[in-house]
Parts: structure tokens; C-alpha cells; sequence
């Protein structure tokens, strides 16, 4: 983050069936936390989400859950493929109801 300032982000996951959900980033496990201050800093590339230290891409282990996240080596599957939907939100291509907002870091 330091060598491209404004490129990293915060995600935090929508919950479309809450009308102010609480907000929970990604960690550095990729896990879901609450703690404004445990968001991991993230680069969206291409279809990638990339953790800006490591570049393991974002995974949601297959298993469809919009809860359960891990960050993992990148092999261009399905499970590690986003897409852009407008300015601040970034979304799964394989779970239609996983989508994050994007946040500056």
C-alpha cells in the first residue's frame, strides 16, 4: 500500500436482509471482524481481491456460505473470481449474494 498510495481497501460484506447491517471487515485470516481497526489491507485486481502483503487471492472455500472467507494462493478458480458493481462495492461472481462494500484503507 505504501508503494501505490489509495490503491488498497477495506472490505466490508453487505447483508441485503439487514437495513443497517453491522460492519464487518475481512482480517488477515480473512475472516469477518467488527474491529474497524483488524481490516486488512486489500488490492482489487482484475477479478482478483489480493491481500496487499502477502498477494494470496480472497477464497470463499467453495462452500457458497457469504460468511466464510480465507485468503489463498491464486489458481484462477471460480471461488477466487469478483466482480465491480459500480463506485465501492465488489462482489462474488460465483455467490450472487456475496458482495462487499469497498472501503479506503
Amino acid at each position: 500500500c505504501r508503494e501505490h498510495p489509495g490503491s488498497c481497501v477495506a472490505l466490508a460484506l453487505i447483508d441485503p436482509s439487514v437495513d443497517e447491517p453491522p460492519f464487518r471487515c475481512l482480517d488477515e485470516q480473512g475472516a469477518l471482524s467488527g474491529t474497524p481497526e483488524d481490516c486488512v489491507p486489500l488490492l482489487v485486481v482484475g477479478t482478483h481481491v489480493k491481500r496487499a502483503e502477502s498477494g494470496d487471492c480472497l477464497d470463499n472455500w467453495s462452500d457458497q456460505d457469504p460468511e466464510t472467507w480465507g485468503f489463498y494462493g491464486c489458481h484462477d478458480g471460480d471461488n477466487q473470481k469478483f466482480r465491480k458493481e459500480g463506485p465501492g462495492r465488489v462482489c462474488s461472481t460465483a455467490n450472487d449474494e456475496a458482495c462487499f462494500a469497498s472501503h479506503p484503507w
